[in-house]
């Protein structure tokens, strides 16, 4: 007998509220530093630079917190985080922590009443499971694509320290979005991998 197959458009329509855009700017100095002037004390008469960077995030809390990638923050001195929402309201966030073992950063924006998306366990996770992921991908915002669990508890990939990825045949385009699978998220974080278009999901039960 046939099977039907998941409504993903009732989905898509829950869920994508709770993802956000996340631009932030950095100032850092160039690592780069000229042997022969800091003979002479002038080691650093490179000035300062700013740098910026965007990804997505995913609501956690109605209260606010959202949880990103440590990448999407960029590298040097945080100057400003801001948080845009899926009905376009910016909002600006403060940095609660970050974890660059495991590529994992949790931000605060001031509001109440957000909508979330509830947690799964990627324990149960299957190869072969329906998967949908929503994020904001080269800032197309609320992107929505389809794939399945193609592999679970990839490691030695040289992505980040801690490594015990859920792969994916989410393209690499679609990176740094949460994914779903079914109506919750079971992981928080998507990497493209080098060559191949595949993708890799952070399962959360692991990330602590």
């Amino acid at each position: 007998s046939s099977v039907a197959l998941p409504d993903f458009t009732q989905i898509a329509a829950r869920t994508s509220p709770a993802i956000v855009n996340i631009s932030a700017v950095q100032i850092y100095r160039p690592r780069y530093r000229d042997p022969f002037f800091g003979m002479f004390g002038e080691d650093d008469m490179f000035p300062s630079q700013r740098g910026a960077s965007a990804g997505s995030g995913v609501i956690i809390s109605a209260d606010g917190y959202v949880l990103t990638n440590n990448h999407v923050l960029g590298e040097g001195q945080q100057l400003q985080v801001t948080v845009i929402l899926s009905d376009k309201r910016e909002r600006p966030a403060r940095l609660v922590g970050m974890d660059p073992y495991t590529d994992l950063a949790l931000l605060q924006i001031k509001e109440k009443s957000l909508p979330t998306v509830p947690w799964g366990d990627s324990a149960n996770l299957r190869v072969a499971e329906w998967v949908l992921a929503i994020g904001n991908p080269y800032q197309l915002n609320q992107t929505v694509t389809l794939g399945i669990v193609s592999a679970v508890g990839r490691t030695n990939l040289g992505v980040s320290s801690y490594e015990d990825f859920v792969q994916t045949d989410v393209r690499k385009g679609d990176a740094s979005e949460p994914a779903q699978v079914g109506k919750q998220v079971p992981d928080v974080t998507l990497e493209g991998f080098d060559g191949d278009d595949v993708g890799g999901d952070r399962p959360d039960c692991e990330c602590g």
